[in-house]
């Protein structure tokens, strides 16, 4: 008896993680039953066609098709949302078996085919945009590893890509803003921005260069921190033109003889 019972509690709990699995999930994700008629509604699917999970429940899914006729269970297709508007989804689907083997049901995924593709060509112009920055782009994991690195961070610190990606970023640090450099990592793990305007960095063959570097935490869908992102331009030219100012106005400052200056 006691068996029978930790395998219905165990039933139970694995049907609830399903559950909770099925309601966060982007993705429309619908249950029918054997006759048609839709068993489960999740929050994606609300999103995705306007209908609520109440609406829905114990309709079939006839209301999202225009001419009444489906289409293969798999790939592109066309479907109505509540408000009339046509979308192109992209469409996975299943059957849903009992312990016997028997069809049972259906278990379909729905996708916004086009705010994929938004997203995909989005993706496509950021990394292109990345790439060919000017300004050093490198993205750190939590662990403080590069997992980005664009052609300008090569330029800048001497690593290539493929010697960078997964390389531990303290590599950079100079044991002058060793301190400095660890003061921002923990600002970032606080989700806050960081800005520096004189960061000491070390290059891949031993030299030492001054770069102005903005980071910043990018949250993943979930909300969650996953990356941390930081632009970085090389100022020692700068620096080197301000010294170079900075000495010429004290000789000035303190000669004897009449210096005029014309144009």
């Amino acid at each position: 008896m006691n068996g029978e019972l930790q395998a219905a509690a165990s039933t139970v709990e694995q049907v609830a993680r399903l559950a909770a699995l099925v309601e966060s999930r982007d993705d429309a994700i619908i249950l029918c039953g054997p006759d048609g008629c839709v068993t489960s509604w999740n929050a994606g699917a609300e999103r995705l066609f306007g209908y609520s999970a109440q609406e829905a429940i114990c309709s079939s899914l006839a209301l999202l098709l225009g001419d009444g006729s489906d289409v293969e269970s798999s790939g592109m297709a066309q479907r109505i949302r509540k408000d009339g508007t046509v979308i192109t989804v992209e469409r996975h689907s299943l059957p849903l078996t009992n312990g016997a083997g028997d069809v049972i049901g259906e278990a379909s995924v729905f996708r916004d085919a086009f705010a994929k593709s938004a997203l995909e060509a989005s993706l496509v112009r950021l990394a292109a945009i990345v790439e060919s920055s000017n300004d050093a782009i490198v993205g750190r994991d939590v662990d403080g590893k590069a997992v980005v690195w664009n052609r300008a961070a090569e330029r800048l610190y001497g690593y290539t890509a493929e010697e960078a990606i997964g390389m531990p970023l303290a590599v950079l640090n100079t044991e002058d803003d060793t301190a400095r450099s660890e003061e921002g990592w923990a600002s970032l793990r606080r989700g806050e921005l960081t800005r520096v305007d004189d960061f000491r960095r070390r290059h891949k063959d031993g030299h030492t260069l001054e770069v102005e570097l903005d980071a910043f935490p990018v949250k993943n869908a979930t909300g969650e921190i996953d990356v941390f992102a930081s632009v970085s331009r090389d100022i020692s030219d700068r620096k080197a033109a301000a010294v170079r100012v900075a000495r010429l106005a004290a000789v000035m400052d303190n000669a004897t003889d009449a210096i005029v200056m014309r144009d």
